[in-house]
């Protein structure tokens, strides 16, 4: 699927480019549509990049680290990899990761291994289940938080150190 972006005094606009082989992938206007799971997984772990005026809707799987500058909307799960929300960027999916910087908006429900954090901007509006969360002052948090301690190999719980 190829795209060419066009800026316009009120963010992005996208318009429909036939691929070279002819076939009818196209863009829908003002963003993408993932019918099927969209899946990151280059050799080099390179981030991926969901940039300011992009919207995509779907599922996103990736390896290595995304960050979320425009919006997304459907469900996020990343492997052992951190999730950036930036300023501008906005979240209306379920999202799972090993860290998670909270920046702009999140609504859904999160999920990390290791720490969630929302900034002095960020806003989520969901439940967080984590193993670690700091939230700063201004921050917007509405929800439940879960700590998660992982056992240790003796079988007792850790105590979140």
């Amino acid at each position: 699927m190829f795209c060419d972006a066009f800026p316009l005094t009120s963010g992005c606009s996208w318009r429909s480019v036939t691929p070279p082989d002819g076939g009818e992938n196209s863009l829908i206007e003002r963003g993408v549509n993932v019918s099927q799971p969209m899946k990151h997984s280059y050799q080099d772990n390179s981030p991926l990049v969901i940039g300011q005026g992009m919207i995509v809707k779907g599922t996103i799987h990736s390896g290595a680290d995304v960050f979320v500058y425009g919006e997304v909307e459907g469900e996020l799960e990343l492997e052992n990899s951190t999730l950036t929300v930036g300023p501008h960027g906005k979240v209306i999916a379920s999202a799972k990761a090993h860290d998670m910087d909270i920046q702009g908006i999140i609504t859904g429900d999160v999920e990390t291994t290791g720490t969630t954090s929302i900034r002095e901007c960020g806003q989520l509006f969901g439940d967080v289940r984590t193993g670690g969360i700091v939230i700063e002052s201004g921050a917007v948090l509405k929800g439940t938080i879960e700590i998660v301690t992982r056992p240790r190999p003796n079988g007792e719980a850790g105590d979140g150190k």
